[in-house]
């Protein structure tokens, strides 16, 4: 029962990460003059930017990604979260049933 509760606040965790990004993506399509949606956006950014900066650094080092200009950090940690989720699922699934 607790890894069952463990496991879906991993999940929910996972999920708030991966919408905040999505906003932060999206949201850097709007113009931040300073308004409410500069400050709602500075907050996302500062939640987000901690978990998006090193898979950034890292797709850096990867000459393709280094020379282009678009930026596929949040492509990448959300391929990194779903795996991550995955093993974290299997290793309690192996250890509890």
């Amino acid at each position: 029962m607790a890894a069952i509760i463990i496991l879906r606040i991993i999940r929910s965790l996972v999920e708030a990460v991966e919408l905040l990004v999505i906003v932060r993506a999206v949201g850097s399509w709007i113009p931040a003059n300073g308004g409410t949606w500069g400050k709602i956006y500075g907050y996302i950014y500062a939640l987000t930017e901690p978990v998006l900066a090193p898979v950034r650094k890292l797709l850096s080092k990867i000459p393709f990604f280094a020379s282009i200009p678009v930026d596929f950090s949040p492509i990448a940690l959300f391929l990194i979260l779903g795996l991550l989720q995955n093993i974290i699922t299997n290793i309690f699934i192996f250890f509890i049933y």
